[in-house]
């Protein structure tokens, strides 16, 4: 073997032995790491950072997890225990983190089930057998007397977020309240995700009426409405005219087009609600968006159910949210269904539209999804809109996203709603951690020559560049030759 293949041969062992050593320094200090994440989900916020480091006495984290959870358990398990790990770290001293395993230790089985920690059935398929087996997973923070409990660890996706609200939520001195208003007339609330999240930070007022003398919560600084379809009468415009005279927050999710089971729509009536938010330059159209930029629905036909792409389903795009609101950091894509526009003035701001390729339509007699609706594109249509000149108001053409059966497919569109019930109640400090997630990021929409071109160039771009390295290695070879060369010689 003559030296230059000696030394290239060194030069490669070298290199892998330095690979293989920094893996090892790393795996025993896994907080020395670069995250190159975009919403940088992988390291803890500055927020989590300062809300640990100015701790002025000690919260406990108590960890109940059995040892033998199902597979699909496991990663999360992991997960958690390097997220408490590297909050123990910022403050050693006041946050403490203790595990244990409630199958194999008496007392702290006791304590679980006192905190309400409750032993889980698990299902999982082995060996092609369906297997049933039980075990714990949850925990609970403490400060001082106070504690806040997570039954079921594995239904919150967002961890860092869970814990750094639980524990400004038992830092503070009182609940903040909130006052919630479903305009339901089967009684039958389609908002249990929405009102479980809430309650988790807030006192949740439920309004049962606005009409009539009835108050509104006195100590509630903010009243979200969901969906109001029946008309004000003057005491209940009354009431919300001076609930805004008096600088309270007021959030409402306006449908103007309700549809039955065939999918025809009606118009929903003013309910005198409309002239509020008008006043404050944001004014709910009577129409439904259309967008190209759309995701799909599954329908039931004859034939069965089938999936198809309904342009009435608008996707907001990350490029049409401005995020130069804080009502809507973090959040990155939304699913809006049948949604109508907001024409915007006097102050009020954009906080999420259509895309350039959308239209609205006036005609509600059949919105099947086989219906053919022009391309006729007319500009992106504002959706969701907000005022925070004297007093904070904010208007969505919309109350479905806000679902039930909506946010289980979407979860942005939830997080958008307490992003946004946080923002009103000046708690504005979690709203970047909330969404914090791997979620999807669309690719934006461009022209059909656009996509030509990328199409052709990514066909004949790697034939190219095969070609010019193939040049390349020539010469550096023939180079590197001559120089060895002279140097045997």
């Amino acid at each position: 073997m003559n030296k230059k293949k000696i030394l290239s041969l060194m030069s490669a062992t070298n290199i892998i032995i330095v690979v293989v050593l920094i893996n090892i320094f790393l795996s025993f200090y896994p907080f020395l790491k670069i995250d190159l994440s975009k919403e940088k989900i992988h390291s803890l916020s500055p927020t989590t950072k300062n809300i640990v480091k100015g701790l002025d006495d000690i919260v406990t984290i108590k960890v109940f997890a059995s040892e033998d959870l199902p597979t699909n358990l496991k990663p999360m398990a992991s997960n958690l225990k390097t997220i408490l790990e590297e909050f123990s770290r910022l403050n050693r001293n006041r946050f403490k983190v203790q595990y244990f395993d409630p199958a194999k230790n008496l007392s702290a089985k006791d304590e679980a089930d006192k905190l309400g920690i409750q032993k889980l059935q698990f299902s999982s398929l082995k060996s092609d057998k369906y297997e049933v087996s039980t075990g714990y997973f949850g925990l609970a923070i403490f400060y001082g007397s106070k504690k806040v409990i997570l039954p079921v660890a594995g239904d919150v996706d967002n961890m860092e977020y869970f814990i750094d609200s639980g524990v400004k939520r038992i830092l503070r001195k009182e609940t903040p309240e909130i006052a919630l208003y479903e305009d339901n007339k089967d009684s039958q609330t389609q908002l249990q995700y929405l009102r479980k999240f809430l309650s988790a930070d807030y006192t949740v007022d439920e309004v049962q009426q606005i009409n009539g003398e009835q108050k509104l919560p006195e100590k509630a600084d903010l009243l979200v409405i969901v969906g109001q379809k029946n008309k004000l009468d003057n005491a209940g415009l009354t009431k919300l005219k001076d609930w805004v005279n008096n600088k309270k927050g007021l959030i409402a999710f306006i449908d103007k087009v309700s549809l039955n089971q065939s999918l025809q729509g009606t118009v929903n009536a003013d309910s005198g609600l409309e002239s509020i938010f008008k006043e404050k330059g944001m004014d709910v159209q009577t129409n439904l968006v259309v967008d190209e930029s759309s995701t799909y629905a599954n329908f039931q036909s004859q034939n069965g159910q089938f999936a198809v792409q309904y342009p009435l389903w608008v996707q907001i795009r990350p490029e049409n949210i401005n995020k130069n609101v804080p009502a809507v950091s973090g959040v990155n894509e939304l699913i809006m269904p049948w949604t109508s526009s907001i024409n915007i003035s006097n102050g009020a701001k954009e906080l999420f539209s259509s895309s350039q390729n959308s239209l609205t339509i006036n005609d509600f007699s059949s919105l099947l999804p086989t219906m053919q609706f022009p391309k006729q594109y007319t500009g992106k249509k504002t959706i969701g809109a907000i005022n925070t000149d004297g007093v904070k108001m904010a208007l969505i053409g919309n109350s479905n996203f806000i679902k039930d059966q909506y946010v289980t497919g979407s979860s942005q569109n939830l997080y958008l709603a307490l992003n946004m019930v946080d923002y009103f109640s000046q708690d504005a400090s979690l709203l970047s951690i909330r969404s914090k997630s791997l979620d999807s990021n669309p690719l934006k929409n461009i022209s059909d020559n656009s996509k030509s071109i990328i199409r052709w160039t990514m066909v004949f771009l790697p034939v190219i560049l095969l070609i010019l390295t193939a040049v390349a290695a020539n010469i550096i070879r023939k180079k590197n030759n001559r120089i060895w060369s002279l140097y045997e010689n």
